[in-house]
């Protein structure tokens, strides 16, 4: 019994041995592997030059107003157009700001004019981008609040010739606003009411707005800002007075329906003819007398009574002869 004893505590020993030792070979790993990694993730690094203060459209570039932080190497998340030190942005001629930054924003050669130039907006312009100018209010710029930056669409609205309404027309969709009268600086806040507004647009797109403008009025439709998921327009075809009536319209009463109309039609009576006279007149002449006597037709067409008839014309023509040889034998 105490042999039993002795061995269970002297297993009891070996395996607590054990657990420390296997429990240490754990934590060294994990206190070892962190070095390891960081080892084979390090990076060479370079530098990169950002805006050391906040820089709008038109600020001249100034060593002051740069500085050089640590960037990676690697070209896939080095901003494009970058530049390592500040020698490079600054030269020996003046040098602008043509887009605004904000501190710690990479300077790229996009942002700067080149030197010796002032910030003009013929450097905002891409190469197959124009800018065109049209004439807005503080109706048609929507109250003030389309600034340079926002996106807009245009809509034309006019009278043809040959037509006798208006109608309203969307020319263009998606169109970026590069100015707002002379001011060009995207971080402009608040609404700002303007005479006129420049516009970035094709080629093509610059000869439709110079033609819409001479043939109706033109008027900015402000855009949502650029979401992940494009943004689904809808209805764009032309709108005519007719369009808004009837729109109205249903809207107002939408469950009413149309009544059909009554259509009234002459009623058409039957006129029954007159019916013919049963009797007819006859003359007969005696010498120098005349007389009528009224003849039933019935009785004319009727076989049985012709002889009756025939027998009264005959003794009527006897008595005529007898006359006239009376008055030809006796003369006066």
């Amino acid at each position: 019994m105490r042999n039993l004893a002795v061995i269970m505590f002297a297993l009891a020993i070996i395996l607590g041995t054990l657990t420390v030792l296997v429990a240490r070979n754990v934590v060294n790993n994990q206190r070892t592997a962190p070095v390891a990694v960081a080892t084979e993730n390090e990076q060479e690094m370079t530098t990169l030059v950002v805006a050391a203060v906040k820089l709008q459209f038109g600020d001249e570039i100034t060593a002051e107003k740069l500085k050089v932080v640590p960037w990676p190497s690697d070209e896939s998340v080095r901003p494009p157009g970058s530049f390592e030190s500040i020698a490079e942005v600054i030269g020996d001629q003046r040098r602008v700001a043509i887009r605004s930054m904000n501190i710690n924003d990479p300077v790229s050669q996009e942002k700067l004019s080149g030197f010796g130039y002032r910030a003009t907006l013929s450097q905002i312009v891409p190469p197959d981008m124009r800018a065109v100018a049209i004439r807005i209010n503080e109706i048609t710029g929507v109250g003030g609040f389309v600034l340079p930056g926002d996106r807009v669409d245009v809509v034309h609205t006019h009278q043809r010739e040959n037509e006798t309404e208006l109608k309203s027309t969307l020319i263009l969709r998606d169109i970026r606003v590069l100015a707002i009268d002379q001011i060009a600086d995207e971080t402009t806040q608040g609404a700002m009411v303007a005479n006129g507004a420049t516009l970035e647009v094709t080629q093509e797109q610059a000869q439709k707005l110079t033609l819409a403008s001479k043939l109706g009025s033109l008027d900015l439709v402000l855009r949502p800002m650029r979401l992940e998921e494009p943004v689904i327009d809808e209805r764009s075809s032309p709108i005519k007075v007719v369009d808004l009536i009837s729109d109205n319209s249903k809207s107002a009463k939408p469950e009413e329906k149309e009544k059909p109309k009554r259509v009234y039609r002459p009623i058409k009576r039957s006129v029954s003819a007159p019916k013919p006279d049963p009797t007819a007149k006859m003359k007969i002449t005696r010498g120098t007398q005349t007389t009528t006597t009224t003849v039933t037709k019935d009785t004319v067409l009727a076989g049985g009574n012709l002889g009756d008839l025939s027998s009264q014309m005959g003794s009527q023509v006897g008595q005529v002869g007898q006359v006239t040889g009376s008055l030809i034998g006796n003369p006066q």
